[in-house]
């Protein structure tokens, strides 16, 4: 893979801005074992994001190990 963290797509639709943006992780929970070592794979996934707008936060989320490899998630912003 590309060294892309990630992609974001936007469109204006109804007067408001839909902002798409795939993240690429692994998303790992830290409760699988590695099949060879038999090790547990430690937990790496993301934790909160944060949405900002001309230095204004406008979106914020917290996150956990319920979400996906690879999320993609999507906000739709007013003006």
């Amino acid at each position: 893979m590309a060294d892309r963290k990630i992609k974001i797509r936007t469109r204006m639709q109804d007067g408001q801005v839909e902002v798409q943006a795939l993240i690429y992780h692994p998303m790992e929970t830290g409760q699988r074992t590695d099949p060879k070592t038999k090790d547990k794979i430690p937990a790496h996934f993301i934790r909160s994001i944060t949405l900002e707008h001309n230095g204004k936060t406008v979106v914020e989320v917290n996150t956990g190990i319920g979400v996906s490899q690879d999320p993609l998630l999507g906000f739709r912003l007013k003006n």
